[in-house]
């Protein structure tokens, strides 16, 4: 995949694909994001969500607004995650749009990187189309709970990489009470009740269920557990992980 011919020397590759900012973090459906994909400088990056149709889950009309919505949540997590992280580069912006099964190809203005100014969507069309989302650093909005940061500080530890600071965690850190804003579920609860909560498997016994049946490690927040007896026939295995050699000193 390559931008416009006039950019033809910046590739933009595959970088993820059904993705969460951090191990563990999704507790539902709707909290995994689609494909990203990054130029060479990993400074900007595109987003495509995909879905089956363009009708509404809960009936048979057309509806798009919950995929703008839904969209919009996922760029902020990914602008989010490449603001905390310590990439090579500032990340300049954050492009992203959704398509669904029946109309793939996404429309050309998601390629014009020449403007930040998109069209808007025609109420009246026939067929919606996709909203395109453009972010910049300073449209940042925090996404990230304090336990969440834990999850992605104890990964960076465990491939030797310094967490962030106090500075970097404040951008990202959502305010106290405000961390259901950050989840479709909870921001929209009339079709949060139609998105089902994941499986998630016990790291002990390997029994797959749902996380609402789960508890999380209380180190690392990124593994679960049946119960206590579980976490502790584990323990012995997976302190090394869920706690980094400076604390086990």
């Amino acid at each position: 995949m390559k931008s416009r011919p006039s950019e033809a020397d910046r590739a933009w590759t595959a970088l993820l694909y059904n993705w969460e900012p951090v191990t563990g973090w999704a507790s539902h459906e709707s909290d995994f994001s689609h494909l990203v994909f990054g130029d060479g400088g990993l400074d900007r990056f595109l987003l495509v969500e995909l879905r089956d149709s363009l009708e509404c889950p809960c009936c048979t009309n057309l509806e798009t607004d919950f995929f703008d919505g839904w969209l919009e949540l996922a760029a902020q997590r990914w602008l989010n995650v490449i603001t905390y992280l310590p990439l090579p580069n500032k990340p300049k912006w954050v492009r992203a749009t959704w398509t669904c099964n029946k109309h793939p190809l996404l429309p050309p203005s998601f390629f014009d990187f020449s403007t930040t100014s998109l069209p808007s969507p025609n109420p009246s069309a026939r067929l919606p189309k996709p909203q395109i989302i453009h972010l910049t650093p300073s449209d940042l909005e925090p996404m990230f709970t304090a336990a969440d940061l834990v999850a992605f500080d104890t990964t960076l530890r465990n491939k030797n990489k310094p967490a962030p600071g106090e500075e970097r965690k404040a951008l990202v850190r959502v305010e106290e009470g405000e961390e259901g804003l950050t989840r479709w579920k909870t921001r929209n609860p009339f079709l949060g009740a139609h998105d089902q909560p994941i499986l998630r498997m016990c790291m002990t016994c390997r029994k797959m269920d749902l996380i609402t049946k789960r508890s999380r490690c209380s180190g690392c927040k990124m593994i679960f557990y049946c119960g206590p007896q579980c976490q502790r026939e584990h323990w012995p295995e997976h302190k090394i992980d869920c706690v980094p050699a400076t604390k086990q000193k």
